[in-house]
């Protein structure tokens, strides 16, 4: 099984401490990658970002033992 199809519910988030939430919590850059390609680099870029800060945010933080 692909991690595509483990996250294909688009209807809720992955809850936390799941397999799903631990791969986007802990895994996704924290700022998306300059020059990411969104169609219109002006408004649209900056709500891209606003948008992906949202996710982040709704995420919570890592909590992982990195020990």
């Amino acid at each position: 099984m692909s991690f595509s199809e483990l996250t294909a519910d688009l209807s809720h988030p992955p809850q936390p401490e799941t397999v799903e939430w631990y791969r986007l919590a802990c895994f996704l850059p924290r700022t998306l990658a300059p020059g990411v390609n969104v169609s219109d680099p002006g408004d649209a870029q900056a709500q891209a970002d606003a948008d992906y800060r949202f996710v982040l945010q709704q995420l919570g933080p890592c909590r992982r033992n990195l020990h």
